[in-house]
């Protein structure tokens, strides 16, 4: 049962690499509203596309 646990754990905490295409202006303001909160600009993506893959975050397109 310990191991199973493990696993799924493992599972959810696994990340994967993504390519993705964007502005330069709009990845230049990422950066720096991601550096003036002392975060990397990838743990800013990470969070922004965590919480609007899990319905926290809505985007009006």
């Amino acid at each position: 049962m310990k191991k199973i646990k493990s696993n799924k754990r493992k599972k959810i905490l696994k990340s994967k690499n993504v390519n993705i295409r964007m502005s330069e202006s709009d990845w230049n303001k990422l950066k720096i509203k991601a550096a003036k909160n002392g975060l990397p600009y990838q743990t800013l993506m990470s969070a922004i596309l965590h919480q609007y893959a899990n319905g926290i975050l809505e985007v009006g397109l």
